[in-house]
Order: C-alpha cells, then structure tokens, then sequence
C-alpha cells in the first residue's frame, strides 16, 4: 500500500509535481462546474435526487467549496515552488558564468548596468574606477558584439541597455 504524505511529494519527480498540480486544478473546476450546473436547475425548477441537495445546501456547499480553492490553491503553489526555485538557482549560475567569462572593463560595465536597473549612458560607464572615455567605447563595443549591450543614440552620447534576460540573470544573483 502506498503512502501519500507531504514528504512523497517533496521526492516526486518535476513532471509529476505538474500532473498532480493539473489533476487538482481540474478536480476543482469540475466541482466549480457542478455546482453552477446545480444552480441553473434551480433556476429552472428542474431538481431533483442529488440536485435537491445541492440546492438545500447551496450556501454551506459554497462555503465548502471556497475552502477547497484555497487549498488548491495553495497545493498547486507549493508543487510548483520548486521548479521557480530551480530556474532562480540556473539564473544565478548563469549570471556567474557570464561574468567569469568578461573582462574585468567588462565586468565593471555590466555590473553597473545592472545596479542602474538596464540603462545607463555611455558617459557614465567613462566615469568607472580604471575606465575613461577611450576604455569606455571599447568595452562597450566588445559588449556589443557580444549582444550584451545594445546601444541607442541620444544626442552626442549613447544610452547603454542591458539584454533583459542578462539583467534578470544579475538581478537573481543579487
């Protein structure tokens, strides 16, 4: 006889964690189905049997049924926790890799690209510890050719935007 308990879950492989969430789901919205099939009955006045009980406990069944979506709700949340766990964890790998794999301009650049939320003109990636203007217009070209970086021109100067999956990747790390 198998045991079902919050520890079996934990041990539950990723897509199995997602069919059991899909199986919950749909259990409660053919419970929610019901229910309004039961309340058109009444609406007509056809009832009968099983009908004239959902209808007698119309209120209390709702009641019921509003406690079941919370708990569905909340079971569909934590089997599913783990896997944006995951993704959050590849992120933060990801954001490592990549900074291992820059110079140490580059790496400046980037970081401040991040902290300044994606954006940042190229002026201000000059005004870096151990950058100036000639380093600066170097290293974002590389950055460029890399596809880290895109750039947009804003009048004499060049408005710098981070890749939004790299910036989310930092944004995890932090």
């Amino acid at each position: 006889m198998a045991v079902f308990n919050v520890s079996t879950i934990g041990n539950m492989r990723p897509n199995k964690r997602v069919v059991l969430a899909v199986f919950l789901l749909s259990g409660f919205i053919l419970l929610i189905a019901v229910m309004l099939f039961s309340f058109e009955l009444t609406q007509r006045g056809q009832f009968s049997g099983f009908h004239s009980f959902l209808v007698t406990y119309h209120l209390e069944i709702m009641v019921v049924i509003s406690a079941i979506g919370v708990a569905v709700g909340a079971g569909v949340f934590y089997l599913m926790s783990e896997r944006v766990e995951k993704t959050e964890k590849e992120s933060k790998i990801t954001a490592t890799l990549l900074l291992s794999l820059l110079s140490v301009e580059e790496r400046r650049a980037v970081e401040f690209l991040a902290k300044s939320g994606g954006n940042a003109l190229q002026s201000e990636v000059s005004r870096l510890e151990g950058m100036n203007r000639l380093k600066a217009h170097r290293t974002v070209g590389r950055l460029v050719s890399k596809e880290i970086v895109a750039i947009t021109k804003v009048g004499k100067t060049n408005r710098l935007q981070l890749s939004p999956a790299i910036l989310d990747a930092l944004k995890s790390k932090a």
